[in-house]
C-alpha cells in the first residue's frame, strides 16, 4: 500500500528488485520481471529487510557478490544501518536477512553507497540536523557478513550537507555531489584506497551551482 524512497537494481536477465520504505515505515524488498517488450510481471518475492531497526528510510541497494546484496538505510533515530540478503537469479529472496549491522549509532541519513574493491564499500551520508557530510568505509564479505567501520572523513567544508551521492571517478578517486548552504550545488573529491583507508582530507571542493 506504500512505496516511498525507492531504489531499483537489475538482478539477472529480466529480474529486477526494488527496495523501499513501506507501510509503517518498514523496509521492503520486492522482486519482479520486466520483459524486453516492456511487460511487467507480478511480484516474485518480498522481504522486510530492516533487521534490528524499527524503520528504513532512504534505502540504497548494491550487489556485494553473486547472489548477495547489501541495503544501506537510515533507521530509527536516523542512525546508519546495513542489511545483507540473498536474491537468486530467478528473483527468490532469502527468507530472512543474512546480517544486519548498525554501523553508525548517531548519523546515517540519506545514504549513498559505492563499491571500492572486492569486499570494501564506501557510504556517504548526512549527519544529524543536516550538518556536515560524513564518508565511511566498511567491509562486507562475500557471504554477507558485515564488519565494523574501517575509516571515516567529514567530506563537507560548508557545514550543510543534504542528499549526498557518491561515484567512482578514477582508480582511488571518488566524487561526492550534494546540496549545500542555500540549496546550492557542491561537489567534493576524496581519495579512498582499496583497503578502505580514506585520506585524512578532501582533495578539492567546488560549488558548481550558486
Amino acid at each position: 500500500s506504500d512505496g516511498f524512497e525507492f531504489d531499483i537494481s537489475h538482478i539477472s536477465g529480466n529480474v529486477y528488485a526494488v527496495a523501499y520504505r513501506g507501510t509503517g515505515n518498514i523496509g521492503n524488498l520486492s522482486t519482479f520481471s520486466i520483459y524486453p517488450n516492456g511487460t511487467i510481471s507480478s511480484v516474485i518475492d518480498t522481504l522486510n529487510f530492516e533487521g534490528s531497526s524499527t524503520r528504513a528510510d532512504n534505502p540504497k541497494m548494491i550487489q556485494v557478490n553473486g547472489e548477495i546484496y547489501a541495503l544501506v538505510f537510515n533507521g530509527a533515530g536516523t542512525d546508519g544501518y546495513i542489511s545483507t540478503v540473498n536474491i537468486t537469479s530467478a528473483g527468490q529472496i532469502s527468507n530472512s536477512v543474512l546480517h544486519n549491522v548498525e554501523y553508525n549509532t548517531a548519523d546515517g541519513e540519506a545514504p549513498s553507497i559505492v563499491k571500492v574493491s572486492n569486499e570494501i564499500f564506501a557510504i556517504a551520508h548526512e549527519t544529524a540536523n543536516n550538518g556536515a557530510g560524513l564518508l565511511e568505509t566498511i567491509n562486507i564479505s562475500s557471504n554477507g557478513t558485515i564488519s565494523s567501520v574501517i575509516s571515516s572523513l567529514n567530506f563537507d567544508s560548508t557545514g550543510t550537507t543534504l542528499n549526498p551521492k557518491i561515484i567512482n571517478i578514477n582508480s582511488s578517486i571518488y566524487g561526492i555531489v550534494y546540496r549545500g548552504p542555500n540549496a546550492d550545488g557542491f561537489i567534493s573529491t576524496i581519495n579512498i584506497s582499496s583497503n578502505g583507508t580514506i585520506t585524512s582530507s578532501i582533495i578539492d571542493n567546488f560549488e558548481y551551482d550558486s
